[in-house]
């Protein structure tokens, strides 16, 4: 293994992260396209460059590093008043579309298991449904910062991506204890997922509360940002010990973090005390700095992800396409049924991506020696890779659709602004 070759590799994908990223600015094209694109040219089924077999476990400790902060930079979009608007949203949504698909694609799992055209039985076709049900927080969080809407419905698609991971998580490895145990317990899965939801949340909100009044007290002047990635991971890995889901305790933690100002101001005026206690526990150059890391990480794992892809076993590729345009339907007519505006109903559906959640599920059935595991993976995958070009396409759609409408509808806010300013110029003649 030539290490300059290595480097070389390095270098490229993050110039052609950095162009792809233009591209999508410009062009409205998702970058996320073209890097899983490069992985492809790059992987098996292409030039043959890289094997992604030879990254071992240095691979899960990087899939699990970019889930924990993207969580973490991803709570920088969310602020208090989009939070309180978003939240109850985003719990009814989560659920019911998880729901909706996981059960969608355990059915035609099963059907197509019936007729012989796979090898599972229903425990396995429920497992598939649950890996496959939730969109992906690693597609979602990234492209949220790209697109230009309401704060209020980039936090719930933010939310909903972080609670479906978790929903995956917690129904695949009980339905995994399932087929190696023989025993299920409904009531065990659901309090399983209220125990993984308040740990994490009392674990993040107790380390944001630790970590605030550290910076009010030594990094007051200096901030030490790789300092503070360390802290997140210290964070993380302390929720996945003691049961919560760490992805939701960061999440917690990069929320009270971004609204410090704001929260510290609110206990500031209850307590009646001076404003000096105020505290802004991140500022806008360490959230540039966490959004650069956030781009090198994005870079990477999405052409991580190409390298797996392999449509030379033409069966597989037609079960992804099928599942990915069934998920595609299940969350547009799932939407249609919400109470919101036509953009907003738009934008809500436009995002469905599957991803790493489902991925490390995927691989997690391989190591417990799961009954066709091999196929699971492979569906896994095929759904993965169909389900991100397909939320590219819609993203391309839905972004040539905002700036028309933006053209033809001018932004109410700005409106009101406008007014505003020529108010106070009139007062002040």
């Amino acid at each position: 293994m030539d290490v300059n070759i290595i480097l070389l590799e390095i270098a490229l994908i993050i110039f052609f992260g950095y162009f792809a990223e233009i591209f999508f600015k410009k062009f409205n094209i998702p970058d996320i396209l073209f890097l899983i694109f490069l992985g492809y040219i790059l992987g098996p089924q292409g030039f043959k460059i890289v094997d992604p077999n030879v990254f071992g476990d240095a691979a899960l400790i990087f899939t699990t590093f970019t889930l924990l902060f993207l969580s973490y930079d991803g709570a920088f979009n969310i602020d208090l008043t989009s939070l309180t608007k978003g939240l109850g949203k985003s719990l009814k949504i989560s659920f019911s579309n998880f729901l909706l698909s996981s059960i969608t694609i355990s059915l035609i799992i099963y059907l197509l298991s019936l007729t012989k055209l796979l090898p599972f039985n229903i425990l396995t076709s429920l497992l598939v449904g649950f890996i496959l049900g939730g969109i992906s927080s690693s597609f979602v969080i990234p492209v949220l910062k790209q697109i230009n809407y309401k704060k209020e419905y980039k936090t719930i698609l933010t939310l909903e991506s972080a609670f479906t991971d978790v929903y995956s998580i917690v129904f695949s490895l009980a339905i995994l204890d399932v087929i190696v145990s023989n025993q299920f317990n409904i009531k065990d899965s659901f309090s399983n997922v209220v125990s993984l939801f308040a740990i994490a949340i009392f674990i993040g909100i107790i380390s944001a509360s630790i970590w605030i009044l550290i910076v009010e007290k030594y990094f007051k002047d200096k901030k030490f940002y790789m300092l503070t990635i360390a802290y997140v991971i210290i964070t993380y890995v302390t929720a996945q010990l003691l049961g919560g889901n760490g992805a939701i305790t960061v999440l917690t933690l990069g929320l009270i973090l971004r609204n410090s100002k704001k929260i510290t101001k609110i206990i500031s005026d209850i307590s009646k005390k001076k404003e000096e206690e105020i505290i802004t526990a991140v500022d806008n150059e360490e959230k540039f700095f966490y959004e650069q890391i956030s781009f090198i990480l994005k870079a990477f794992f999405f052409v991580y992800i190409g390298l797996f892809i392999n449509f030379s076993e033409y069966f597989y590729v037609i079960i992804g396409l099928l599942l990915a345009s069934i998920i595609l339907l299940t969350r547009y007519f799932y939407i249609k049924t919400l109470k919101s505006n036509v953009n907003d109903k738009k934008f809500l559906s436009s995002f469905y991506a599957r991803g790493l959640a489902a991925a490390a599920l995927a691989q997690i059935a391989v190591s417990k020696n799961i009954p066709y595991s091999l196929e699971i993976t492979k569906i896994v995958y095929m759904v993965i890779t169909f389900t991100i070009i397909f939320n590219s396409i819609h993203l391309f759609i839905l972004k040539k659709s905002l700036e028309k409408d933006n053209k033809t509808n001018p932004n109410f806010e700005n409106f009101k602004r406008k007014i505003k300013q020529k108010r106070t110029k009139t007062t002040k003649k």
